[in-house]
């Protein structure tokens, strides 16, 4: 259970990160506002992030690299999320053929 609650944490924190450094493209904000607006996000993003990693790493649950390899698909994920439903982007078969080798890649450093 403690480790659903681990991956959990890095979601929340991967969908700050992609929020701060995409979200305010979608306004026209001027820079001293996106920058502003993205560090007030990037903060609680950190913290859950260190908490999550400080967590994982030191009960023994995952390895750094399989922490740093959660953190890094969890940011992916969110940021293909957000660009379909948020920026109503479209992708190709080409992107969930990238995606999905991704998640391959990353499910295979879990194998023991």
């Amino acid at each position: 259970m403690k480790s659903v609650f681990i991956v959990l944490l890095l979601f929340i924190a991967a969908g700050c990160m992609v929020f701060a450094w995409l979200g305010h493209l979608k306004y026209n904000f001027s820079f001293f506002k996106a920058f502003l607006f993205s560090w007030a996000i990037v903060i609680p993003e950190y913290l859950l992030n260190t908490y999550a990693t400080r967590m994982g790493s030191s009960t023994e649950l995952f390895t750094k690299l399989q922490m740093s390899a959660i953190s890094i698909v969890s940011g992916v994920v969110i940021a293909y999320l957000m660009s379909i439903f948020f920026f109503r982007e479209v992708y190709s078969q080409r992107d969930l053929i990238g995606m999905s080798l991704i998640s391959i890649g990353v499910r295979f450093m879990f194998y023991k």
